[in-house]
């Protein structure tokens, strides 16, 4: 039996291989000339870097036992802070912590503020109205506001509040942004967890465009050129609204990442540093901070965010001007420190969760469980911002639905594509 999988990333890698367990023939049709989607691991000299980063963190056992049979893997442990003031002298713990409190100018005003709270009703009309009842209007202020209009591209009291609890912690002592889980990275980068993923499946590099119907069945997909690639199940992992040719479209934020090779060991002494300031960059991250690289350069790079339609009008030139003068002037980086400067984007790295968005999802789920043999899956196939373990504790759940998909009815579908999500 013919499976076919639509986007070569995390989730459809995932799918062919466990498809291809259950003995399907498996397709993979990817545009880029590589596998791995935001997850590819690139090379710059002797540093290595992706999209990301990409740290593998896991709390579910099934997960970290799928990894660990598939990829050669070291424990990395690694810290985050938050830089709000436009100054690296002041630095704060992210997630945040009590101890945040205490070194800020007005502790007594937040403590106060906290008190005042009510943990056993947190106010879920949107996200900033769920945040502020969790920690405050001034921590909320500090650090949470202004970082998040920068990432989404709306104004936080349009967001959804389902987002709040998955991204804002605050704790007495948990400084680490992956709360203690099993977090690992593979020495030579993802390529050969990829590779591993794949074998035996093959690839084609193409466009999606669109699907061929019958009735209630998709019989195959229609590439850029023209070209057909036919199958008995289908599995897709690009945007949801792009493979149901959507006349209404989900909201999408996408990233444009401008890359710096350093002569330094070491820039920074933590992997990221976020930044909810005047800076159009959002964080910025140091590859060391986790894939165990030992040389005397070093990679670091800004995530600068930007609407999906504006792809092609990113200013990129422009954002990387800033990031070297971001350099300079926080990091004390001279000129004959920089070796060499590159950037990537990405159009959908980031769906924007609205109350507009979540019903239009739902719309779109009902209409995908109408299908006998179509399935989505991951970050985009089920439009939700999730980490790589997530992504892959979705496949693994996808697997057993197909199993039974037949039996049940188009609400049960749904449900069961809420429950996987």
């Amino acid at each position: 039996m013919k499976a076919v999988i639509v986007g070569g990333g995390l989730s459809g890698c995932t799918m062919a291989y466990l498809l291809r367990k259950q003995g399907y023939d498996v397709t993979i049709i990817e545009k880029n000339p590589w596998i791995g989607g935001l997850c590819k691991t690139f090379h710059e000299g002797e540093n290595k870097y992706e999209f990301g980063p990409h740290v593998l963190h896991s709390d579910k056992p099934r997960v970290t036992e799928f990894v660990k049979k598939l990829a050669h893997l070291r424990e990395t442990r690694f810290k985050a802070k938050a830089c709000p003031f436009n100054s690296i002298d002041k630095l704060y713990d992210y997630p945040l912590t009590v101890s945040n409190i205490l070194r800020l100018d007005n502790p007594e005003d937040i403590i106060w503020e906290l008190y005042a709270l009510n943990p056993e009703k947190l106010d879920g009309r949107n996200f900033e109205s769920y945040v502020i009842s969790m920690i405050g209007p001034t921590l909320y202020s500090i650090f949470i506001k202004n970082y998040n209009k920068k990432q989404w591209g709306v104004d936080p009291a349009q967001m959804s509040a389902m987002w709040a609890p998955k991204r804002i912690v605050f704790s007495k002592n948990n400084d680490t942004p992956f709360h203690q889980m099993w977090s690992v990275y593979p020495p030579d980068g993802y390529d050969g967890f990829f590779s591993n993923l794949t074998k035996g499946v093959r690839i084609v590099r193409g466009s999606f465009q669109s699907l061929k119907i019958r009735g209630n069945t998709v019989e195959a997909v229609i590439l850029d050129g023209g070209s057909c690639v036919e199958g008995e199940l289908f599995v897709s992992s690009i945007p949801l609204d792009s493979l149901l040719n959507s006349y209404e479209r989900l909201v999408y934020r996408g990233i444009y990442k401008s890359f710096i090779q350093i002569k330094r060991r070491r820039l920074i002494d933590d992997l990221w540093y976020t930044f909810p300031n005047h800076y159009n960059f959002t964080r910025i991250v140091e590859y060391k901070g986790y894939n165990f690289e030992d040389n005397d350069t070093t990679i670091v790079s800004a995530a600068f965010p930007f609407d999906s339609g504006e792809v092609d009008r990113v200013p990129e030139q422009s954002y990387g001007l800033e990031f070297r003068s971001a350099l300079q002037h926080l990091f004390m980086v001279h000129k004959g420190e920089l070796l060499s400067q590159f950037g990537m984007k990405d159009a959908y790295s980031y769906p924007v969760i609205t109350d507009n968005s979540e019903r239009l999802f739902r719309t779109l789920i009902g209409q995908l469980a109408g299908f006998e043999n179509l399935f989505s899956v991951g970050r985009l196939g089920l439009f939700v911002y999730i980490p790589m373990y997530i992504c892959i504790s979705q496949c693994l759940k996808l697997v057993e639905l197909i199993e039974s998909y037949h039996t049940l009815s188009t609400e049960q579908r749904i449900n069961k594509y809420l429950e996987i999500r």
